[in-house]
């Protein structure tokens, strides 16, 4: 099998607790990795890439706790099930001090997950 070595200098930082590669589903709707709370400069907002694979259908959420400790679950993919073998790919934002984690409500099967941080990539400071 050939080797390809990506250009590790331009790679993303992955989302603490990712990537989970073939690992066991837990429990329907529990945390898929630790939450993580956001931290940097105020008034900034990060972009996380989502890739997301199951073994089983199921439906992706993403829950976010803010500053003033309201927290809500948002349903990805349209709240629409992602059918087993399904590639399931979005992009999440946040601020400072949101924790935030995913959950999906299938039981019994593994997933794919990569949670990339593409910050610099998507959001970009556009004087006026």
């Amino acid at each position: 099998m050939a080797a390809f070595s990506f250009r590790d200098e331009l790679s993303p930082n992955s989302l603490p607790g990712t990537p989970l590669q073939n690992t066991t589903l837990p429990a329907g709707g529990s945390d898929l990795f630790s939450p993580v709370t956001l931290v940097g400069g105020d008034g900034r907002i990060g972009a996380f890439e989502i890739y997301f694979v199951p073994s089983v259908g199921g439906i992706l959420s993403v829950s976010r706790t803010t500053p003033n400790e309201v927290s809500t679950t948002e349903k990805l993919n349209n709240g629409s099930e992602i059918a087993a073998g399904t590639k399931f790919s979005d992009v999440i934002t946040g601020t400072v001090d949101d924790i935030i984690s995913l959950q999906f409500s299938a039981t019994g099967g593994t997933c794919y997950l990569t949670v990339a941080d593409v910050s610099g990539d998507l959001v970009k400071w556009i004087k006026a």
